[in-house]
């Protein structure tokens, strides 16, 4: 127990190791707001006539407030009523354009029912279809298969991506038919919010690198290892102890920094939100709500970290200087991320403990916000079997926890014998 608070302590005295931390933090509070930049500025007239903008942040509250009566079960009925008011709405101002929307009416009628203006094209199929302003009662009574309508569709799309494949079709349909409804609305959140918290943690797990790799590599530079190793525990507990203590340090690191950014992004867009049915934000065959999709996220983020601790420290106990390992930490967390702008996305990039991760270009589809979407939907083929792209990198994250542990250490041990 001595020793591993005197590793506690050399890690947290380390001038890089405050400076890392200090960097992560800061990260945590800005990067929540990224996502604002997909919202919409409003603008308006005020009683005397004026043209005001809101800014965005004022924005997103102003559209939460107004749709807050609406919160709640997604039902036909609800569906009807704003289509109908679209449509009168239409009929009223038909040149106006949804950017340029400053009416007075725009934000006693549109706004309140906006959300479901943006998921009305499931149920009818064709995205202008509901803008036309003749409103006939066959628009209205196929929003009662609401549902049924979401259900066919995705299916659909199942059949056409996997033609030739019965038993993916299959498996996804099953797996789509496991989602629940009816769906839960409470506006806030978007699309935006996942892909920015899978970037966030993407960049935390590739920043702790800096903390790892230094571990056994550097006191192979400095030749301290050679005094250490003389020592009654300077071996596999000297190892066992380190590694146990970056874990403990760096796990912890992990939480706190996702706690907040959390704390943050949900004090933005509503704590309420976390009982949205993820469906209203993306397309997923996961069922889930916000809240769930988050721990989901934030699950495999830990993994990741872990994995790429292990991974590192075997690196570090394997390469004679810190540079290498650096350099292979850095290509192996940032292969995916590139390899998945020339390469499809199997078993190559998903093998790799940091395949979730990425999020750097916009061409990068690995991520594990675009493996989750239905428009990456990715079944990967073993055998007779197949796996759902996302749960594959779950699998080879987990697994290759304990195998660079074990690596890690005989690396170490090995070493030491030279």
């Amino acid at each position: 127990m001595r020793l591993f608070w005197l590793e506690i302590k050399r890690i947290l005295s380390s001038c890089r190791t405050k400076i890392l931390f200090l960097f992560v933090f800061t990260l945590s509070i800005i990067m929540p707001y990224l996502p604002l930049s997909s919202v919409r500025r409003i603008y308006y007239e005020d009683p005397r006539g004026k043209i005001v903008s809101l800014n965005k942040r004022e924005t997103l509250q102003c559209e939460k407030k107004a749709f807050s009566p609406n919160n709640g079960e997604v039902t036909a009925k609800k569906l009807k009523k704003a289509l109908t008011i679209y449509q009168n709405y239409k009929k009223r101002y038909p040149a106006a354009e949804e950017n340029s929307f400053y009416k007075k009416d725009y934000f006693k009628e549109i706004l309140p029912i906006q959300p479901f203006l943006e998921i009305l094209p499931i149920s009818l199929k064709n995205s202008k279809m509901y803008e036309n302003k003749n409103l006939i009662k066959s628009q209205l009574k196929k929003l009662d298969s609401f549902y049924k309508q979401y259900s066919q569709q995705t299916n659909h799309y199942i059949k056409i991506k996997y033609e030739n494949e019965p038993k993916i079709q299959k498996k996804a349909m099953k797996m789509n038919a496991k989602v629940k409804t009816p769906f839960q609305l409470y506006f806030g959140y978007r699309a935006e919010v996942f892909a920015s918290l899978n970037l966030f943690i993407s960049l935390l797990v590739i920043l702790c690198t800096v903390v790892i790799i230094p571990t056994f590599s550097n006191e192979y530079e400095t030749k301290a290892d050679v005094i250490l190793r003389c020592t009654k525990h300077g071996r596999r507990r000297l190892a066992l102890t380190k590694i146990f203590t970056l874990f403990v340090c760096l796990s912890a690191l992990y939480l706190v920094a996702i706690g907040l950014y959390l704390f943050f992004s949900n004090s933005l867009f509503g704590w309420e939100c976390l009982k949205t049915s993820v469906q209203m934000i993306f397309s997923t065959l996961l069922n889930a709500t916000v809240g769930g999709m988050l721990g989901f996220f934030v699950f495999y983020g830990f993994l990741s970290l872990l994995a790429i601790i292990s991974i590192g420290l075997f690196l570090s106990a394997k390469c004679k200087n810190s540079l290498t390992a650096m350099m292979i930490i850095f290509v192996i967390c940032l292969f995916p991320s590139i390899g998945s702008k020339i390469l499809k996305v199997g078993w190559l990039i998903c093998l790799f403990p940091s395949a979730g991760l990425g999020g750097f270009t916009e061409e990068a589809k690995n991520t594990l916000f675009c493996q989750l979407s239905n428009d990456e939907l990715n079944f990967l083929h073993f055998a007779q079997m197949s796996f759902w792209s996302p749960y594959v990198m779950m699998a080879t994250t987990a697994f290759a926890i304990p195998i660079f542990i074990i690596l890690a250490v005989r690396a170490y041990e090995k070493h030491q014998m030279t």
